[in-house]
């Protein structure tokens, strides 16, 4: 499906409320805007003791919300330094 950041931010608020363990979050964006949008939200799951895991980009740029504190970052490459996978 397709959402912005407004329905990520909610959809993580519903997984901090039902009071999920582990939140696997197959996305991001290099968008800095999307750092301080999704902080808040990110330190509350945290606190909660919900477990945040995020796609990284390859790039050699930070990526949200998997950049952040607290996130676990994951990234698959075919060649650990140069190549990325691609699915789909």
């Amino acid at each position: 499906g397709k959402g912005g950041r407004a329905q990520l931010i909610e959809g993580l608020r519903w997984a901090v409320e039902a009071k999920v363990d582990i939140c696997n979050l197959s996305l991001g964006t290099i968008s800095p805007a999307a750092r301080d949008a999704l902080l808040p939200i990110v330190e509350t799951a945290n606190a909660v003791g919900v477990l945040l895991i995020a796609a990284h980009t390859f790039l050699p740029v930070d990526s949200y919300p998997s950049s952040l504190s607290g996130v676990l970052s994951v990234a698959t490459y075919a060649d650990a330094l140069t190549t990325p996978v691609r699915f789909g």
